[in-house]
């Protein structure tokens, strides 16, 4: 039985041109090979066009697969955009979707309907060949200057590499590649992206010999011009950190306030914002970086012909680098004294609890705070006074402004991290989490995150953009919006809406529970037992996923399996994603069987419609890691509050993940096929049969 539709606070009026041009676009569309109209689309196409409409406001749609959400979102938005002379931005989680979205979605939608739109794709400045990096690397030049401690980039190509790089000019020379590293013409081997990309600060813009042939650059310019921009949340939220201008060269998107905005797999929003506003510093990279920044800014300081820069004098910078540098050491070594990682570990870990640092060290970081502040205020004006020719071209080479660039981001992402290591968290607030860990030389790293996204979402997105549809096939738990509006801070008069299914989920799926002996309590036993049932009762003959919640427990089921079953297996990290997926399709189309091992990652977005997915095996409940020390500090602060942080947080996040999981079974209407949970404690537990109830209306079948 289909759950009905669920729709809260008072919706929104549309005016009688949308309607038009909204009914014009389903025209076109009802015409279309192979379009099916569905109720509810229809739902979500209204909710979105009254969300952002003329008198503008915000919606939250839970869609299930199958409803079509880009359709639906794509039938409101579009003719509204186009009519209203607004850019429509569309924000993804992965850039898998923003493809698909550009490539196929857009495109039908815009040859189905006849409306005219420029589209263009906007990523980050890693996702594009740096040229300058590039040529650099195929002359045999390491680029080695004075803030390049990445090995990858300071050290010769490999034999490997070398290949790459030859293949990658070559396209990009013959006109065969624009530099986008997601289209790249040969696999990128892992850890090779820093050699042929680069920063921001890296960046030289008009300094830089290839900066008319820039294909991040050029990128830019297609998004300025576009009235569909395809971006991600990491970049939405980067772009609504900076002031709403139009000015400047090649913004990152359209200005907030006059877009359009749909934040597609909304479910993973609030953990971008915790990511945005987070901060780490590798304390010895931080310490060599200002030694040997004394040069360039040197350098710098005669360049720009005067005779202080904010305020402060050349010999005045030098005092404050060494305070700077000489605070960071003798915090090193308090922290070294405090607090010996247990070398057993495999990823050493020290929390403050509830974000609380001990007294000794909040004065520390108070003091670092105050300097590197004040350095990096100095930084950014020193890089702002050097002179500059009518192109924009800085007088120093191209070394030098390089060096600068990268001088400053060291000196933002140390004044970032004690700006958030100095401050004291506002009673009945969210805390601020803060921790260390080891890295792979055992020297420290600090770090420090928000537990909650609430604040950066109200505070840098919903009050500077007034047009807004975030949609998902998770972000209600059994219909009920109340953890996700509260961790994203949705207004109290926006829409809400949880659709319902289209496909007769309980004939299509059946959702079994083993009667496993053991539960994951007892994590060896139950491996054991995974390996087994997986050996066993597993169709080695028919297209499998099995997903696990951690590394470990999936390479020991792999070495448990028999030889025959384990080279039938196609195991996350062997082979890039994209070649896994590949293989796994070619043996389904072959009659061979294959089976797909993955993580998280494969628990959301694959899409494994008919004989690529008869069964989808769960090994584990999915909640998060305990040893989290973001979500860590969050219990606490529930704790604290007399709130259950396992029952308002850790399990209906456990339930959005859960269903992502499940949802890789069915994606359409002819699939079948069964989900296997092999974690008895939705049986066991008290909070059991609350989970099961909240899960799509699979059959089940419970041993």
């Amino acid at each position: 039985m289909k759950k009905p539709t669920k729709t809260v606070a008072l919706p929104r009026s549309l005016g009688e041109d949308d309607k038009v041009g909204i009914r014009a676009a389903l025209d076109g569309l009802r015409l279309s090979p192979g379009f099916k109209p569905r109720g509810a689309q229809n739902a979500m196409i209204a909710i979105a066009a009254r969300a952002l409409g003329a008198t503008g406001g915000g919606a939250v749609i839970e869609a299930p697969t199958g409803v079509g959400k880009s359709l639906g979102y794509l039938a409101a938005a579009v003719p509204i955009a186009l009519a209203h002379k607004r850019p429509l931005v569309i924000a993804t989680a992965t850039v898998s979707l923003q493809e698909q979205l550009v490539q196929r979605d857009i495109p039908r939608f815009l040859a189905d309907t006849g409306l005219v739109a420029t589209v263009a794709i906007a990523k980050g400045r890693q996702r594009y060949a740096c040229l300058r990096n590039l040529a650099e690397s195929a002359g045999g030049d390491t680029g080695e200057s004075l803030f390049d401690f990445d090995p990858a980039y300071t050290r010769a190509p490999s034999v490997e590499e070398a290949k790459v790089i030859e293949a990658l000019s070559k396209a990009f020379d013959g006109g065969q590649w624009q530099g986008d590293l997601d289209l790249a013409p040969v696999p990128i081997p892992d850890g090779m992206r820093s050699r042929i990309t680069t920063s921001a600060g890296a960046c030289t813009r008009a300094n830089c010999a290839f900066v008319e042939a820039c294909p991040y650059l050029k990128a830019r310019a297609g998004v300025k011009a576009a009235d569909i921009v395809v971006a991600n949340h990491d970049l939405v939220l980067a772009a609504l950190g900076l002031p709403d201008s139009d000015e400047g060269d090649n913004p990152i998107l359209p200005m907030p306030s006059k877009a359009l905005f749909v934040f597609d797999e909304g479910h993973h929003l609030p953990a971008k914002a915790i990511d945005a506003d987070a901060a780490q510093l590798h304390l010895p990279t931080c310490i060599e970086a200002l030694e040997r920044g004394r040069g360039p800014i040197s350098a710098a300081f005669v360049r720009s012909g005067k005779d202080a820069i904010s305020g402060l004098a050349p010999l005045e910078v030098q005092e404050l680098v060494t305070q700077a540098r000489d605070g960071l050491r003798d915090f090193q070594d308090k922290l070294a004294l405090a607090w010996v990682p247990d070398p057993s570990e495999a990823q050493p870990t020290w929390r403050a609890p509830m974000g609380r640092l001990p007294e000794d060290w909040l004065a520390d970081a108070q003091s670092l705070d105050h300097v590197f502040s004040k350095l990096s205020r100095f930084a950014d004006a020193l890089v702002s006074a050097i002179p500059r020719d009518d192109g924009g071209k800085a007088e120093p080479d191209d070394r030098l402004m390089r060096n600068l660039g990268r001088l400053v981001e060291r000196l933002q992402d140390a004044a970032a991290l004690w700006q958030r290591w100095a401050r004291t968290d506002a009673s009945g607030w969210a805390p601020m989490a803060r921790w260390l860990t080891v890295a792979k030389d055992r020297s420290l790293l600090c770090h420090a995150a928000p537990v909650s996204a609430a604040g950066i979402l109200r505070n840098l997105v919903w009050s500077r953009v007034e047009s807004v549809v975030i949609t998902s096939a998770t972000l209600a738990t059994g219909g009920n919006f109340r953890h996700f509006c509260e961790e994203a801070a949705i207004p109290d008069d926006w829409e809400l809406a949880s659709l319902p299914s289209p496909f007769n989920l309980a004939e299509s799926a059946v959702l079994s529970v083993p009667a496993m002996k053991t539960l994951p309590d007892d994590a060896a036993r139950h491996t054991d037992e995974v390996a087994a049932w997986i050996e066993n009762e597993l169709d080695w003959d028919a297209g499998n996923l099995v997903l696990f919640t951690s590394w470990k427990q999936m390479e020991r089921v792999v070495a448990l399996l028999s030889p025959a079953r384990a080279i039938r297996t196609l195991v996350q990290g062997s082979r890039s994603r994209t070649e896994l997926l590949e293989r796994h399709a070619s043996h389904i189309r072959a009659g061979k069987g294959s089976t797909l091992f993955g993580l998280a990652s494969f628990g959301e977005g694959l899409d494994l419609a008919g004989d690529l997915a008869t069964t989808v095996v769960i090994t584990k409940l999915p909640f998060a890691m305990p040893s989290d020390p973001v979500g860590a500090t969050k219990a606490e602060w529930y704790e604290s509050r007399g709130r259950s942080a396992f029952f308002e947080v850790a399990l209906p996040e456990a339930q959005r993940t859960l269903t992502q999981y499940m949802g890789r079974l069915i994606r359409t209407e002819d699939d079948r096929g069964r989900i296997v949970l092999l974690d008895r404690r939705v049986v066991v537990k008290q909070y059991g049969r609350a989970l099961l109830d909240s899960l799509p209306p699979y059959r089940r079948l419970i041993a």
